[in-house]
Order: structure tokens, then sequence, then C-alpha cells
């Protein structure tokens, strides 16, 4: 919590990326703080207007969620779009899950392959997994066990809850030997990670 006190300070001087810092853990009060949508979008926006492109996400997640707005899945597209522009990770892993899911848009699972293929390739973790998936089920892509393995295992190799997913989808496919030879001891062995991996939370 100390360390996240010099976070707010910085903030509080309109750093831009300290104040993208601090919208986001008042959006899930994350670091010691309270879970706060109008403080989120107050430290959110004055940090795009410092050019936090990050902050753009977070604005589009209190759109798509409900949260201090009304839902609004149109505007949050736009947030997300703009973020994506920027360079965000996490905007275009939100854009594939829309397209996955029909929220907002027509469900299209080559978009969000699209959308998860951009996000893995700025190391987005969650995006790699998501992407796994649908190479898993062969969705909106050919399906492709060793693909997904690989992207399972690069989204893995963080091994915190984040991960989880990832992990916890290792070991299945190396207990059905999809994609790898069937080795039920690496899938004991990738479970008990998983397990593990739940607990853990990295910044």
């Amino acid at each position: 919590m100390k360390a996240f006190e010099e976070i707010i300070k910085k903030a509080e001087a309109g750093d831009a990326k300290a104040l993208g810092m601090v919208g986001e853990a008042y959006l899930r009060g994350n670091d010691g703080m309270p879970q706060d949508y109008e403080q989120c979008f107050s430290y959110s926006i004055k940090a795009v207007e410092s050019g936090n492109v990050r902050a753009c996400t977070i604005i589009g997640i209190l759109y798509m969620e409900g949260l201090y707005f009304e839902k609004d899945m149109k505007k949050a597209i736009l947030w997300f779009h703009r973020a994506s522009e920027g360079g965000d990770s996490k905007a275009p892993r939100c854009l594939g899950q829309l397209y996955e899911n029909g929220d907002g848009v027509l469900q299209d699972y080559s978009m969000a392959a699209k959308w998860y293929q951009k996000a893995a390739e700025r190391d987005d973790i969650s995006g790699k997994y998501f992407l796994g998936k649908l190479y898993e089920k062969g969705l909106g892509v050919e399906q492709d066990y060793k693909k997904a393995m690989e992207l399972y295992l690069s989204s893995g190799e963080r091994g915190d809850n984040i991960a989880a997913p990832a992990i916890e989808a290792i070991a299945e496919l190396y207990r059905q030997g999809l994609g790898v030879e069937k080795d039920e001891d690496k899938a004991q062995e990738w479970q008990q990670k998983y397990e593990k991996a739940k607990s853990v939370r990295l910044n």
C-alpha cells in the first residue's frame, strides 16, 4: 500500500500513467483502494486527457458493464477502438470477447479471433488464452490443438491467477492427449500449478 501511496501522489501531480493506475484500482477495488466507479471515471478521464490509452479501455469497461454509466455497448466499443488504435493490449481482447459472445455486436468468431490475435501480439495474457480456446474448439479459425497448446503455454508461463485458466487448459490437453502426447503425470503437474496459480496475484 505504501508503494501505491506514491502512485497516488504522482497521479495528483498529473502523471498520466499514475492517473490510469489509480483509476484502474478504483474499478476493481485493488491495491487497498475501495471500489468506487465515480473515482474510477474521474481519474481515468484525466488520464485519457493526459494521453494514457489504457485509461480509454477502463472507461470502455464502465460503459460495457454498466458501472457508473448506464450500460451502452456502442460507447464501450468506441472507447475500446480508441484504446486499441493507441496500442493498448487489453482493448482488443475486450473487443474479441464482445464478438465471441455477440454482446453489442453480431456474434462473429472470425472477428473475435482477429481481435484476440492483436491482443496476443501485444502480449496480453488473457488474449492468448481466449485465442487458444478458439483454436482448441475450431471457432473462427481452423481447429489446431498444437497452436492452442502454444498459446496456453505462452499465457500460463506467468503463473498467477490471470494465467490460471490457461494453466488448467494445459492440464486438460495433456489429460486428453490433444496437441501433445497423452501424459497423466504432466496433466497432474499442471493441475497442481493451476491450484497454486489461483491464489497468486501479480501486478
